[in-house]
């Protein structure tokens, strides 16, 4: 006989039951924030009077609806007219999924409900979600029964990855930011250093005003997990939440990481935050998105050093990355290089086509006869097309440094500039040298 699941949002605890009134019971006797789940199919007829096992909408764009009609018996045969009319109450909230991935929902807030004998007419307030849920598509309807709504509320559901609704973030986010991450101890110490096997702390005792945090490269549990930390990006959103307590949370924005051999240390950006309970607890660090920032640079400084250039002859910029300026703290999150440093060519392949780039190139040159035409030119596309500049005559005398700074905004139009290196190379009408100090390549 299919069974009804509850889940207890304090503790997480989850019980079975037979029918609706055993259910009924469990909830009433809750305190908390509770869930229920159960599944149903969509009928796209706007039927005032839904079949057995069905939800209709009372329009055609199902987010724009103003009502929901919900039979009392669900997919499963179950009588649920006890919850619909008992358990769940204005203010509460309704949220349906596909059963089979729960990225496509829609979140309701319930403002009224009528029983209309075998279903429910329940009026409703769209807050989340753009899905439209085609004809017969199984679907699951989680209501969430905000006793309060200052705590955030664990959703669990069957969708795609074993997604799971965050009352705070008002998202779905996956499980494993919960359940199945790794295991620190919450240390109260607020000095920015080594936190000692095992342990996580923020500079701040108030969550809130955290800037940084330090996390050992192993977890409470033993086990080493520098990869993991290593792969977070800039912009990635995580979230931090106390082991069976998951009222006690503490979400924030990674920004520039630093590896100090044992031990991370992480500054972040809050962005919303309650507290853990003290010294000692059972907290987890789960990624909800790491897809951070796509926008940044790399500052190349090149220690090639002097080579010469033949007259009349394009010669390409060379840069080796080595020069003491060089700077990747900054770089795009998709980003390994911009420039192939054994090449000195310009290397889009991290990026998509429609990305924007601002390239600034620094370089000397020494003529070696006085009035020397000087021309920079970018080739793209493996030579398929180019981008010509006269700089001038460099009129002050022969055997000198003229140093020159240029500035060439750009995109990527299409997959071919995208794969093919770019070359930037630099022609005199004479003989003479060319010294690279360096490219700045911003990409948004």
């Amino acid at each position: 006989m299919a069974q009804i699941t509850y889940t207890d949002k304090s503790t997480g605890d989850q019980f079975s039951a037979a029918n609706a009134n055993e259910i009924k019971d469990i909830v009433n006797d809750n305190d908390g924030t509770s869930i229920l789940s159960f599944g149903y199919e969509a009928d796209t007829s706007m039927d005032t009077s839904p079949d057995d096992g069905k939800v209709t909408w009372n329009n055609a764009n199902q987010t724009n609806a103003t009502k929901l009609y919900i039979s009392f018996t669900n997919r499963d045969g179950l009588d649920l007219e006890a919850i619909v009319q008992e358990a769940i109450g204005i203010g509460d909230h309704l949220f349906l999924q596909e059963k089979i991935d729960a990225s496509k929902f829609q979140r309701w807030e319930i403002t009224a409900t009528a029983n209309m004998g075998d279903w429910a007419e329940v009026d409703v307030t769209l807050l989340a979600g753009t899905a439209q849920f085609g004809n017969q598509l199984q679907i699951q309807i989680t209501s969430v029964l905000l006793a309060s709504l200052s705590e955030p509320a664990r959703v669990a559901v069957t969708g795609s990855g074993g997604k799971i609704w965050d009352e705070t973030l008002l998202d779905w986010v996956p499980s494993e930011t919960f359940s199945d991450s790794p295991l620190w101890l919450y240390d109260t110490s607020i000095v920015m250093a080594d936190p000692g096997t095992g342990k996580v702390r923020g500079n701040n005792a108030n969550l809130s005003l955290v800037t940084q945090i330090v996390a050992s490269k192993t977890t409470d549990q033993g086990t080493n997990v520098a990869d993991l930390l290593s792969i977070i990006n800039q912009g990635a959103l995580l979230a931090s939440r106390e082991y069976g307590e998951f009222s006690n949370y503490f979400i924030f924005t990674a920004g520039e990481s630093v590896d100090n051999g044992t031990w991370f240390l992480i500054n972040v950006t809050v962005s919303t935050a309650s507290s853990f309970s003290g010294n000692g607890a059972m907290v987890t660090i789960g990624l909800v998105d790491n897809t951070g920032s796509t926008k940044g640079f790399i500052d190349y400084n090149d220690a090639t050093g002097v080579i010469s250039v033949l007259a009349d002859t394009w010669t390409d910029l060379p840069n080796d990355g080595a020069g003491s300026s060089t700077n990747y703290n900054f770089k795009p999150n998709s980003v390994t290089e911009l420039i192939d440093v054994s090449t000195g060519y310009l290397d889009l392949s991290d990026l998509k086509v429609g990305a924007e780039l601002a390239l600034r190139t620094q370089f000397v040159v020494n003529p070696d006869i006085n009035n020397t035409l000087l021309s920079i030119r970018y080739v793209f596309g493996a030579g398929l097309f180019s981008f010509t500049i006269t700089i001038g005559r460099l009129d002050d005398g022969s055997g000198k440094d003229y140093e020159q700074d240029q500035f060439l905004p750009f995109y990527i139009g299409a997959d071919i500039v995208r794969t093919s290196p770019v070359q930037i190379q630099i022609k005199l009408s004479s003989a003479g040298t060319l010294t690279n100090s360096g490219s700045y390549i911003s990409v948004k």
